[in-house]
């Protein structure tokens, strides 16, 4: 069938789609200690709302500088170095007290905003007319992870701020390690296009 996806474009989509749940939950387990407040009594909010604050903006701010970096680098390294530090920021911001250092971390949060990398990585193997079901899937997967995150997060968040931040930061490392052995993106010389201007 003309829109199947090949046994290389099935892949490539498999690994974009799972880098884009695993930033989705990353950004929702951010979210972490503001539901463990409010769970709480509501003290100490400032804190938990800069910390989160922080990784939700980096996670806005960041994506065309990750895509450009994507057109330099590299579609791959970018995609899951950008889950590594990710990864590694949340697990820091858990194990920090509130401060600078612990602001700094949530920052790093933001290099999980690998969406226009991993859309250039799908415009580099897909051919134009298979493109829309590679798309299709690392959307669905994105919803997915969206429509359950933010659930499971509040309710993890209740028990214990931690919890739902070092579930992330694990998914994400595993994701990060698939991305690294999904060795279907073209070498950087043949990147013609922008990530973070496809047209």
């Amino acid at each position: 069938m003309q829109g199947q996806l090949t046994g290389r474009e099935g892949r490539t989509a498999a690994a974009v789609a799972a880098s884009w749940g695993a930033a989705t939950l990353l950004g929702a387990g951010a979210l972490g200690p503001l539901f463990h407040v409010a769970a709480a009594d509501g003290a100490a909010l400032g804190p938990a709302a800069l910390t989160s604050s922080v990784a939700l903006l980096a996670l806005a701010v960041l994506p065309i500088p990750l895509g450009i970096a994507s057109d330099l680098l590299g579609r791959r390294l970018v995609v899951g170095g950008g889950l590594l530090v990710a990864a590694l920021g949340s697990a820091a911001g858990l194990v920090l007290d509130a401060g600078p250092l612990q602001t700094a971390s949530a920052a790093g949060v933001g290099a999980a905003a690998v969406h226009l990398a991993g859309a250039g990585w799908l415009r580099d193997v897909l051919p134009e007319h298979r493109r829309d079901p590679g798309v299709a899937v690392a959307a669905g997967v994105e919803g997915l992870a969206a429509t359950l995150g933010l659930p499971l997060v509040a309710l993890s968040a209740s028990l214990s701020p931690r919890v739902a931040g070092w579930a992330s930061a694990a998914v994400t490392v595993v994701v990060a390690l698939w991305v690294f052995r999904t060795r279907t993106d073209p070498p950087r010389r043949f990147i013609t296009g922008s990530a973070a201007s496809p047209e």
